[in-house]
């Protein structure tokens, strides 16, 4: 007699998930998870699955339909996921401090220009703006869709701020130089590290497109080894890394044949939160982006600072911080000083746009006119100068 399942009690039958529960794991691990940072003090707390963020920030139905949105093709790519859903948290906290929980019925003509007020006081970029509000219309179509509706256009083009594509964000992404990119390597506290920085500027990579990557994405060929790599919009680029990347490769991997491509000294796998908030340390410790009254804070201080006040990275005006991007935005513009091609740099990027690319060029050459003009001014003054200067080292 064959034995019946359905006979057996229930704690010796294992259950099959459902579909629904496969679709659920599967964007709960796409989304990944987040260190929320506290608004007043800027640090960040204990990591959270952002589908639980949203869970908490939705009301029920909201929630259904958010995680809908993120399952359709309007998230191309898992980068594009997890930042649609970084902006629902946002639009959460935005309709919070007006006493509503996150539905689109919430968000109102009115609310969107405080919004907007508020974030160009706040110094956010045009770009960072228009994301974010173009992130919000398409969630409002994805349910007009559903619904059957003609789509509402709650964002209007009164809503939002023009952005100059000539001057591609001269203020917002810094470019390294050589010796200062150099000093930022060598102040990698290990091998982890130093892979991190190194691969980023080598593929001109994006910090998202990085950190989830894995060793199934990487292929041997010989010296060389090529890295598949999934980009903004879906596409699959293939990128050839240098022998003497792939070395620092092999070490780091130390016989790994499976999990993410980037991990950290304690086994850790790097997030985009990760990466930034090591930039930035690696960044203050080198001295790179800093203001000329930059202190480390390490070690004992130095006797010509004694009688100086202490400096705070974090409420300076003239510092900036190292970012993944900031690496990028380098890579892509030493290769218009080492006289690439614009095409190759665009293909390279993967930009879309040409005039995206032109901007990290056009940006470039402003510098280097402005710079070259500045400094043939010094000849006419340059007596004032000496005697200024030099009163002030006497004083000393």
């Amino acid at each position: 007699m064959v034995n019946n399942p359905t006979r057996r009690p229930g704690s010796q039958l294992a259950t099959a998930p459902t579909r629904a529960e496969d679709a659920y794991a599967r964007i709960r691990a796409q989304l990944g998870a987040v260190a929320p940072r506290d608004p007043v003090t800027g640090r960040t707390g204990a990591r959270v699955d952002r589908i639980t963020l949203l869970a908490e920030a939705c009301d029920e139905e909201t929630f259904r339909l958010v995680m809908d949105w993120l399952a359709s093709e309007a998230a191309s790519s898992e980068a594009t996921m997890r930042a649609y859903a970084d902006d629902v948290r946002h639009w959460a906290g935005v309709t919070a401090e007006h006493g509503h929980r996150f539905t689109l019925d919430a968000v109102t003509p009115g609310i969107l220009t405080t919004w907007r007020l508020s974030e160009e006081e706040r110094g956010r970029s045009a770009r960072t703006i228009n994301r974010r509000l173009s992130s919000l219309q398409s969630l409002f179509d994805f349910r007009a869709h559903r619904e059957g509706r003609h789509p509402v256009k709650l964002v209007t083009r009164f809503d939002r701020p023009k952005v100059d594509r000539s001057a591609a964000a001269v203020r917002s992404t810094p470019v390294l130089e050589a010796d200062e990119l150099q000093r930022l390597m060598d102040a990698c506290a290990d091998r982890h590290e130093a892979l991190v920085v190194l691969l980023a500027y080598t593929i001109a990579g994006r910090v998202a497109e990085l950190c989830t990557a894995t060793l199934s994405a990487l292929e041997d060929r010989g010296r060389t080894c090529r890295l598949n790599l999934t980009r903004k919009g879906g596409k699959v680029r293939v990128f050839t890394i240098p022998p003497e990347l792939c070395e620092l490769l092999d070490e780091v991997l130390a016989g790994r044949t499976s999990g993410r491509l980037l991990l950290r000294a304690d086994g850790r796998p790097y997030d985009p939160d990760s990466v930034d908030q090591m930039l930035t340390r690696l960044g203050r410790q080198a001295r790179v982006l800093t203001c000329r009254a930059a202190y480390t804070g390490r070690g004992r201080r130095r006797k010509e600072d004694a009688d100086k006040p202490r400096h705070s990275f974090r409420t300076c005006a003239r510092c900036r911080d190292v970012t993944p991007h900031v690496l990028r935005a380098s890579k892509l513009t030493h290769m218009h000083d080492d006289g690439v091609p614009l095409e190759e740099i665009q293909q390279f990027a993967d930009h879309a746009d040409p005039a995206t690319t032109l901007g990290y060029i056009r940006q470039r050459d402003d510098e280097g006119i402005k710079a070259r003009n500045a400094a043939a001014s010094v000849d006419l003054y340059r007596h004032v100068l000496d005697r200024w200067t030099a009163q002030s080292e006497g004083a000393a």
